[in-house]
């Protein structure tokens, strides 16, 4: 709690209402104030993040903006930004309760895997993902399409269809 200047109730989210109350004001002053540069806000969300270490909305906006600010073109600033999202979203995934949240964020996860190139490890990520409605084959065509193969992306998204289909049959 010292080292980051914090109470414990926040450190370790006792209070967990106002604490929510002020993550929500945060991140839409870093919005607002950003006027719409998601590097900007990404920068701000993670030094946020230091304040509440255990915050999910915080990890959830870090992993979510990291999607669109990862460029090919800027290796550097890339692995700063990915390193930050894994660390988000790891966080948000061990500390979630909701199932259907922690599948999302897996997804998430390889998506940013494959933005960084690594796309072994997003499809392992993939692979692993089940659930009826967000199927590893919409994951594996979300990182088809990253890897700009669109037959094997459109062959993943009919093969989610099939599935979502049997479920609801």
């Amino acid at each position: 709690a010292i080292l980051f200047g914090v109470s414990t109730d926040t450190l370790f989210a006792l209070d967990s209402n106002n604490i929510d109350k002020e993550v929500k004001a945060f991140i839409e002053d870093a919005v607002e104030t950003s006027k719409g540069n998601n590097r900007l806000i990404f920068e701000k969300l993670t030094e946020a993040l230091k304040n509440y270490p255990a915050n999910l909305q915080i990890s959830q906006k870090l992993a979510d903006l990291a999607e669109f600010i990862i460029t090919p073109d800027d290796t550097e600033s890339n692995t700063r930004i990915f390193v930050t999202a894994i660390r988000a979203a790891d966080l948000f995934i061990q500390k979630s309760s909701k199932i259907g949240d922690i599948a999302r964020m897996t997804a998430k996860k390889a998506k940013l895997y494959a933005l960084a190139g690594r796309f072994t490890e997003a499809e392992k990520m993939a692979n692993e993902l089940y659930m009826p409605i967000l199927s590893s084959k919409m994951c594996l065509a979300d990182i088809s399409a990253i890897r700009r193969n669109y037959t094997e992306e459109i062959r993943h998204r009919q093969e989610s269809i099939s599935q979502l289909l049997g479920f609801l049959a």
